[in-house]
């Protein structure tokens, strides 16, 4: 399957049931439900499944999404003028130091000047498909945005540390490719596999979530800004399973450093006798629309 294309801030659903609980656990939740942002916002994201997390899971996904928008992404996001949930609490300039011919200075510079450094994370494919006891990873750090350091007369500037929790970020790409599978499929469409390491940030994450360590070419995009591409397909795991994968790459269109950003590879779920009718094109959850919400308040009232 070829990748997605998803259109303009778009919301599906409802699904009304929470996409990470367990099937015996999912009724007993259902008037708590709030919408999951699939493509979080840390990422710009727009994409949203209403009705579909409960409490407890948005409380868990908002801290996983939190440290990596936060930990490792602010700057970026800042510099990039990324959506925030919190907008009055950002910062008007963000501080670097330069190395000048004489001396290392401390600048303050405005958001959209600061030269954001993103943490790059490739790693192999995951250890449930190749059998492999370890996963290895490729991190770099590339800079995409932002003034030259020539421009105010200094040499270079020095790049901050960044906290890399590659497990937490695992954790947010499994959470993405769940969601995206349950919008493509349905709740029901398949049996999931990831929810156990989503909740759980004890669990090893990297027997499912895995990618590529090659260097890939920028996608071209007919949208201006940025774009996140993903596709499904079929796949056997090392004990010749079948099982159903998500293809994931965030910021497809971007230019890292002279390298496209990474894809991912996630093992998302068992197939059952429900997927492979809904790989067609489309989604199962319609678009949601102001008439959906006034069907399903007239419903309730009903």
């Amino acid at each position: 399957m070829g990748n997605i294309a998803l259109p303009a801030y778009p919301k599906y659903g409802p699904v009304g049931l929470c996409i990470y609980c367990p099937p015996n656990h999912r009724a007993a939740e259902k008037n708590s439900l709030s919408s999951e942002h699939v493509i979080p916002k840390i990422f710009d994201g727009t994409l949203e499944l209403k009705s579909a997390s409960c409490s407890r899971h948005r409380d868990i996904t908002s801290k996983v999404e939190q440290y990596v928008g936060r930990a490792m992404w602010g700057p970026f996001r800042l510099a990039n003028g990324f959506r925030s949930r919190s907008k009055k609490e950002r910062p008007l300039g963000l501080e670097i130091e330069a190395q000048f011919p004489d001396d290392i200075r401390k600048l303050c510079l405005r958001n959209e000047d600061y030269p954001a450094f993103a943490p790059i994370l490739r790693m192999a494919e995951p250890m449930s498909v190749t059998g492999s006891e370890s996963m290895t990873f490729n991190v770099s750090v590339a800079s995409i945005s932002g003034i030259k350091a020539e421009e105010i007369g200094a040499q270079s500037f020095i790049q901050p540390s960044h906290p890399l929790g590659v497990n937490t970020f695992a954790q947010l790409l499994a959470k993405i490719a769940h969601g995206l599978a349950v919008l493509k499929f349905g709740i029901d469409g398949f049996e999931h596999l990831l929810p156990e390491i989503i909740d759980d940030n004890r669990k090893n994450p990297f027997a499912l979530v895995g990618g590529s360590l090659d260097d890939h070419p920028v996608e071209p995009s007919a949208t201006h800004g940025h774009t996140h591409s993903f596709s499904f397909e079929y796949g056997k795991d090392f004990h010749g399973e079948m099982k159903l994968m998500t293809n994931l790459r965030l910021f497809s269109n971007w230019d890292f450093g002279d390298k496209g950003s990474p894809i991912y590879r996630i093992v998302t779920g068992q197939p059952n006798e429900r997927t492979l009718a809904r790989l067609a094109p489309g989604f199962f959850y319609p678009q949601w629309t102001s008439s959906v919400a006034t069907t399903r308040a007239t419903r309730a009232k009903s």
